[in-house]
């Protein structure tokens, strides 16, 4: 009868640490999500300002490969 009584009680206090975790995930999970929401960039909204980048990048690699030529042809 103890037995059964401890192992009842084992469970009991195993389900509660179950229950507390999940509801410690659930608060997490809640809370990345709103972080995700207000703090983040979507790749949509990120898009133009990638494409901006990426052509002056583009524009000063150029300028530089030119300068080069321009040097070895000049001399």
């Amino acid at each position: 009868m103890t037995e059964e009584k401890n192992n009842f009680t084992e469970t009991k206090v195993l389900l509660a640490r179950i229950d507390e975790r999940t509801k410690n995930l659930e608060k997490e999970l809640k809370e990345i999500s709103e972080k995700l929401d207000k703090d983040y960039v979507s790749r949509d909204e990120f898009a133009p300002i990638k494409k901006i980048v990426y052509g002056m990048v583009g524009v000063i690699l150029l300028a530089a490969a030119v300068a080069m030529v321009n040097l070895v042809i000049t001399t």
